[in-house]
C-alpha cells in the first residue's frame, strides 16, 4: 500500500527549514533515491529522495512553505497500488500547505549566479522545462544588461519589503542567542607578517600550493589548539567537552548570508593540500551543497574581512564553540624593529572567548601560540 512521505529528522532546523522547490512532477515514477524535492536548510540545500521505487502521487506543499520533522510532504505509490488502495490514504491525507505564488522556477545556484550578474530573475522568461530559468536565460539577459544599460529597470524609489530566507532567520536567531548567553571577553594582539608573507611566496613556487595569508591563519589557529588543547572546548551545562579532534570553521560569504564550513582534522591536513580543500569548502558554502557534517560543531572559527580594508574587529562567538578568532588586514605601521622605528607589516587579530569555558590567562596563552606561528611561519607545516 502506499504511504506519505514525511520530512526526516535529520534535515529538520526548526523555523530554517522550508521546501525550495519540486524537482519530480505529480504521476511521476520514481527509483529509490531519486531526488524528489530541494529542501532549505539554515545552513545549505539538501535533497528529498524517495526511500523506494513508486510514483509520486500528490505533492502536498508548495515551495516557500515551512517544513518540520515529521511532516507529509508528499503522497507516494507503490508498484502494486490501484485507484482502490490508494483512495483510503489519498482522504486522509494532510491538505496542500502553503500559498501558491509567482515564484521563478530556478535552482539556488542559478539564483546565486543572477545574484552575482545582478540580473532580476522576475524579469525573465524561463526557457526550460515547465518554464524554468536556464543559466542561458540568465546570461542572455546580463549581455542584454550590458549592451543596453539604459533599457534596465530601475528599482523603484519607495522602500521594499524583503522577505527573510530561511538562513537569514537562523543566522539571526543564532547570533542574537549566542550574544545573550554568552559571556564574551576579546583579546587582541599584533602579528608581525613580514616573514610569513615572505615565507609564503616561497612555498608556493616551491609547491603549487597556492596557499593564501588566510589558509595559513586556519593552519595556525589549528597548531596553536594542539599546542594548548585547553582551549579545544565548548561549554555544556552539564560539563566541558573536550574535543578529541581540532576541527576549524572558516567564515564564508554566500548570497545568503555568512556559512562557517567546517575544515576537519585541520591540524593534520597537509599544508601543500590547505588551498584545494579550503576552496573546496567555500564553493559548496556558496553553491548551497554543504553536507550537515560540514557546519555541525568546531572547535572554532576563523572570520578575516582584512581583504575589505577592516584594520580590526571583534566577531560573535559561534555556538557550541568557545572561540573565535577575527583577523584584519596586513598593512604597514611604524613599529619597533630591533630597537629602532621602522615601517613594518602587521594583521591586528581579536579573540573572542566564552568567558564560561575559557578564562584570560587560557586565551592570552592560545593567543601567544597564535602570534608565535605567525611569526615563525616554518613551524606551520606541523
Amino acid at each position: 500500500m502506499g504511504y506519505l512521505l514525511q520530512l526526516p529528522a535529520a534535515i529538520d532546523e526548526g523555523d530554517g527549514t522550508v521546501l525550495h522547490e519540486w524537482l519530480c512532477d505529480e504521476g511521476t515514477a520514481v527509483a529509490a533515491g531519486t531526488a524528489l524535492a530541494a529542501i532549505e536548510t539554515g545552513k545549505t540545500v539538501v535533497d528529498l529522495t524517495a526511500p523506494q521505487d513508486g510514483t509520486l502521487v500528490r505533492r502536498l506543499a508548495l515551495p516557500g512553505t515551512s517544513l518540520r520533522a515529521g511532516d507529509a510532504v508528499a503522497v507516494m505509490a507503490l508498484a502494486h497500488d490501484t485507484e482502490a488502495t490508494l483512495a483510503p490514504l489519498l482522504k486522509r491525507a494532510p491538505p496542500v500547505r502553503g500559498t501558491a505564488t509567482a515564484e521563478v522556477q530556478a535552482s539556488p545556484a542559478l539564483r546565486r549566479l543572477a545574484a552575482e550578474l545582478d540580473v532580476d530573475l522576475a524579469q525573465i522568461t524561463g526557457t526550460g522545462p515547465h518554464g524554468r530559468v536556464s543559466r542561458r536565460d540568465i546570461e542572455t539577459a546580463h549581455e542584454r544588461q550590458r549592451l543596453h544599460p539604459a533599457a534596465r529597470s530601475r528599482p523603484p524609489a519607495a522602500d521594499q519589503h524583503v522577505a527573510h530566507t530561511p538562513m537569514r532567520r537562523v543566522i539571526a536567531r543564532r547570533m542574537s542567542e549566542a550574544k545573550r548567553t554568552i559571556p564574551h571577553f576579546y583579546l587582541s594582539v599584533d602579528c608581525a607578517m613580514d616573514a610569513l608573507l615572505q615565507w609564503r611566496a616561497g612555498f608556493n613556487q616551491q609547491t603549487q600550493a597556492r596557499l593564501s595569508v588566510n589558509d595559513l591563519i586556519v593552519r595556525a589557529s589549528a597548531l596553536a589548539l594542539r599546542e594548548v588543547p585547553e582551549a579545544n572546548v565548548s561549554w555544556r551545562e552539564d560539563g566541558l567537552v573536550r574535543h578529541g579532534h581540532i576541527d576549524v570553521a572558516i567564515a564564508v560569504a554566500t548570497p545568503g548570508g555568512l556559512l562557517t564550513p567546517i575544515l576537519h582534522d585541520a591540524d593534520s591536513v597537509p599544508l601543500a593540500d590547505y588551498a584545494a580543500a579550503t576552496a573546496e569548502l567555500a564553493r559548496r558554502a556558496r553553491d548551497g551543497h554543504l553536507r550537515r557534517e560540514d557546519y555541525i560543531g568546531g572547535s572554532m572559527t576563523v572570520t578575516n574581512l582584512g581583504m575589505y580594508g577592516v584594520s580590526r574587529f571583534g566577531a560573535i562567538i559561534n555556538p557550541p564553540q568557545a572561540l573565535i578568532l577575527a583577523c584584519g588586514a596586513a598593512e604597514e605601521r611604524p613599529a619597533a624593529v630591533d630597537g629602532r622605528l621602522a615601517l613594518a607589516t602587521l594583521m591586528s587579530v581579536t579573540l573572542s572567548a566564552d568567558h564560561r569555558a575559557i578564562d584570560g590567562v587560557l586565551g592570552a596563552r592560545w593567543l601567544a601560540a597564535f602570534r608565535h606561528l605567525i611569526e615563525h611561519p616554518e613551524r606551520l607545516q606541523g
